[in-house]
């Protein structure tokens, strides 16, 4: 275990990391992925950076994740695995598995999943992941993957920005440091169990299990193009199987979906 410190006293120092990784902690920072992308190539594997304020938090499609101070749990973890440029999807579905389960055992409440990679408690979003990952462009072989995790661990006084008022969530009313570091050993040791076996793909059924939109009419969006489906499952490479109104069934790798009704 190696823990630095890299702008502050580090409230991490004690944190149980599971073997071969380290840590780092800034009190504020840009964000977290800009970080270990910008210095993947001198960091080891394992190397997971945390902070307590991400100035631009980044989510998927080129969004803002809202990352205020104290209220909320911000890391990114630095991979290389020795896996298909075509498997990377399959990182963020692992991720997904990891958090809902820290959280349930942080918590007592059961964290739903709503595909691809957002975490839902009583109906909102309490966490979002973003995997970005790099390739080599002579061989299109994987070099690294930043794997971006955010939970809000509690509202913010003042509550959340009027965007995402209606959907935004938290994980409980606590955000105190006793409880933000047992979130985090959580997620990273249920992280790491998946990671270890990553090959067995045995997460992918708890991935399916927790799923809150399998059964459930969606709003697909992909580009500049919206349909509404039904969601019939999620295949073994982690699509999702959707059947659309004519009768045609189509498996989905990428886009983004909003669910019709309740994410319960």
């Amino acid at each position: 275990m190696n823990n630095t410190d890299k702008n502050s006293s580090n409230p991490y120092l004690n944190i149980k990391l599971p073997e071969g990784y380290n840590l780092i902690f800034f009190s504020e920072i840009d964000s977290t992925n800009t970080y270990i992308k910008e210095n993947a190539s001198t960091l080891q594997e394992g190397t997971v950076v945390v902070a307590n304020h991400q100035i631009k938090g980044r989510g998927r499609l080129g969004r803002s994740f809202y990352s205020p101070s104290d209220t909320g749990l911000y890391f990114s973890i630095l991979l290389k695995p020795h896996i298909n440029v075509s498997e990377a999807l399959n990182i963020t579905v692992a991720a997904a598995v990891a958090v809902s389960k820290a959280i349930e055992t942080s918590t007592g409440e059961k964290a739903l999943i709503k595909w691809v990679n957002d975490i839902y408690m009583n109906g909102r979003k309490v966490s979002g992941i973003l995997t970005e990952a790099s390739m080599s462009g002579q061989n299109n072989t994987l070099n690294h993957i930043v794997l971006g995790i955010g939970i809000n661990l509690s509202i913010p006084e003042g509550g959340f920005p009027e965007d995402i008022k209606d959907k935004a969530g938290a994980i409980s009313d606590n955000s105190d440091l006793t409880f933000k570091t047992y979130l985090l050993e959580n997620a990273l040791e249920e992280f790491n169990k998946i990671y270890m076996n990553y090959s067995d793909k045995s997460f992918i059924e708890e991935y399916r299990t927790r799923s809150c939109v399998i059964g459930k009419t969606v709003t697909v969006l992909q580009g500049d193009i919206t349909y509404s489906a039904e969601v019939l499952d999620i295949s073994s490479d982690c699509s999702l199987k959707v059947l659309l109104s004519d009768g045609t069934i189509k498996y989905l790798s990428s886009g983004e979906i909003s669910l019709q009704g309740d994410f319960s």
